[in-house]
């Protein structure tokens, strides 16, 4: 996959997309942006490898099921003012695939 062709396509659809070079940068950047929220989390690899959820803690108020009480923190979560989650693809013509099992990340 070419990113520059995806970083195009998403972005003529709508996204607004920012690329990052390490791991570091992209969790100092959402956690700048993001300082002061309520946050929600879906389930997601990605979100727990980035350590975000401990990360975002510090500045927000965030709900996980997977730190949480399950029923307690997926509803807090779903209306939160931000949901965060990974994809399960990304393809090169900009559309965003997920495959879902309960609905609650694509529905946040």
């Amino acid at each position: 996959m070419q990113l520059d062709t995806a970083v195009k396509n998403l972005t003529n659809h709508g996204f607004a997309v920012r690329v990052f070079k390490t791991q570091q940068e992209a969790v100092s950047a959402i956690s700048q942006e993001l300082s002061g929220r309520t946050i929600g989390f879906g389930g997601s690899i990605t979100l727990q490898e980035l350590g975000l959820f401990e990360t975002l803690s510090r500045t927000n108020t965030v709900f996980w099921h997977w730190k949480q009480t399950p029923a307690e923190a997926c509803e807090k979560a779903a209306s939160a003012q931000v949901y965060m989650t990974s994809a399960n693809a990304i393809s090169e013509t900009g559309e965003i695939i997920n495959i879902e099992g309960t609905g609650n990340r694509v529905a946040a």
